[in-house]
Formats: C-alpha cells, structure tokens, sequence
C-alpha cells in the first residue's frame, strides 16, 4: 500500500535534485557578476551592466528548469533591487541635502544615466534573445516589463523629482546675489531677500526630515 507513495516521493526528490544541480550549475557565474557589482563604485558600475545581462541571457537559453518567465522575472527584480541599493549607497540619502548641491546634483545625474542605460542594455538583450539558442527554437520575453521594472521605474522617478528639486533650489539661491537699481530697486530688493530668505528656511526644515527620501517603497517624500 505505501509502494506507490514512496515511489511518487522518490520520483519527486530526483526531479527536485535534477532541477536543484540545474539551477545552481548555471546560476553561479552569476556570483561573480553581483560581487562586482557590489565591490565596484557605483559611478564606474556601467561596464558592468552588459556582461551581466549577457549571463542572465546565458541562463534563460540554457537552464531546463530556469526557462520559465516566473523565474525570470524574480532574478530580473533581484538584479533591478542590487542596482537601486549600490545607487542608494552611492548618493547616501542621509546627506544628500546636506551636501553641496552642485555635487549631489552631478551624482543624481550620473545615476539616472546608469539606471537608464541598464534599462537600454535590457531592452536589447530581449530584443536580440535568439542568438543564445542557435539550433534550437527560440523562447522569448513575453512577459512584460512593468513586471521586471515598477519598483526601478518608481525609483527613477524618484531621481527626476529630486534632480528637478535641485534645480529650483540652484535658481533660488540665485535670489541671494539679486541687486534691483532704479528709484524702486530697495523695495523690490527687499522682497527678493525675503524671498530668498524664506526658501531657505522651507529648504532648511525639508532637509532636516529624517526618512529615506530615496526609498522608492516610502510615498511620504511626495506628501
């Protein structure tokens, strides 16, 4: 009577190793890629992007066990969540309204290059799959991408808003150096200043939160 349970468990545990060795045999050049990813500075991690992508490629048109679009895309948001976290380490939230803004503005800018060019790199790659299948049918990213891609873009997002942030603070820390001539150059003179003055309390008061204004899960920058 228990022949033929033990017999669907042993069949099962073979399939599930078989699987497992699958799996691991194709995935572990992978370590290597996120070690680099991890090691480099985010500034410089753009060559990067390319090999990586070419590996995840490898894996789809070579893994029996891993050429299933749910497993994919969990990779993909994997790969998408390490990028988000070296790009947060790279422009540290704790300070990034604390720094000179003209820096920060360049590393704001330099990130959204690099989150943008990764997003062209996978682009091409799903466009160009059916070289790394060669005699064999080709299987293609049908999925689509807002299942890779809704937190990186809400990210994104959240570089724009801010690099857009800083460059209203750049034109308001321009009223500072505002001198108005003429018979009502001292009155208008004033009110730039007190301008100028209350944006820098406003700005003073935003900085001073103590949430991470690059989380891309947290709605309370917006708010």
């Amino acid at each position: 009577a228990y022949y033929p349970c033990f017999k669907t468990l042993f069949k099962n545990v073979v399939t599930a190793l078989a699987e497992a060795r699958d799996i691991t045999l194709y995935l572990n050049p992978l370590t290597r890629h996120f070690q680099q990813l991890e090691d480099t500075e985010f500034s410089e991690s753009k060559v990067l992007l390319k090999p990586l992508m070419h590996v995840v490629c490898l894996i789809w048109s070579n893994s029996m066990y891993y050429c299933h679009s749910a497993k994919l895309i969990v990779l993909l948001r994997q790969i998408c969540n390490l990028i988000i976290q070296q790009a947060k380490r790279f422009l540290d939230p704790s300070s990034i309204f604390h720094s000179d803004i003209d820096e920060a503005m360049q590393r704001i800018s330099l990130s959204i290059q690099i989150l943008k060019y990764f997003r062209t790199v996978y682009d091409e790659y799903k466009d160009n799959i059916a070289p790394f299948f060669k005699d064999r049918p080709v299987v293609n990213w049908t999925f689509h991408p807002n299942a890779v891609f809704e937190r990186f873009n809400a990210f994104l997002e959240r570089l724009f808003t801010i690099q857009w942030f800083f460059n209203t603070v750049i034109e308001f820390l321009k009223l500072e150096k505002v001198e108005i001539g003429g018979l009502k150059g001292r009155a208008l003179s004033a009110r730039i200043t007190g301008v100028s003055v209350e944006f820098n309390q406003c700005f003073s008061v935003f900085a001073s939160k103590t949430y991470d204004v690059l989380d891309p899960d947290d709605p309370t920058f917006k708010e």
